[in-house]
């Protein structure tokens, strides 16, 4: 979820967390979810010219910043591994499970 906070805007949030609305990937590029879209066949070229432009960064700068940027999402993350996630039962109850199995069967 301190991902999602950190990331998303709150109207962009919204309604995938609290209504379960998926979006298309061009909304979601659009909203700022993903930073872009490619082909299916330009997929492994493109992660490779990503992965090229990244490592080119300087790797001690590049992950200290995204660290900073990203520490209250990994500390929740790290918090919530350590058993310490307060959210854990409602996401698994089962009234959510029927109702994730629900949205799930309508999209088969």
């Amino acid at each position: 979820m301190e991902v999602v906070r950190q990331e998303l805007r709150p109207d962009v949030a919204r309604r995938p967390v609290v209504f379960g609305q998926n979006m298309t990937a061009a909304a979601a590029v659009e909203a700022g979810v993903f930073d872009e879209t490619v082909d299916p066949e330009a997929l492994l070229d493109g992660a490779m010219a990503k992965a090229t432009e990244f490592a080119a960064l300087p790797q001690t700068a590049f992950a200290r910043s995204k660290r900073q940027l990203r520490s209250r999402a990994c500390e929740a993350m790290e918090a919530a591994i350590a058993g310490a996630e307060p959210l854990l039962n409602g996401w698994l109850s089962k009234e959510t499970l029927q109702a994730a199995a629900a949205v799930l069967a309508r999209k088969a």
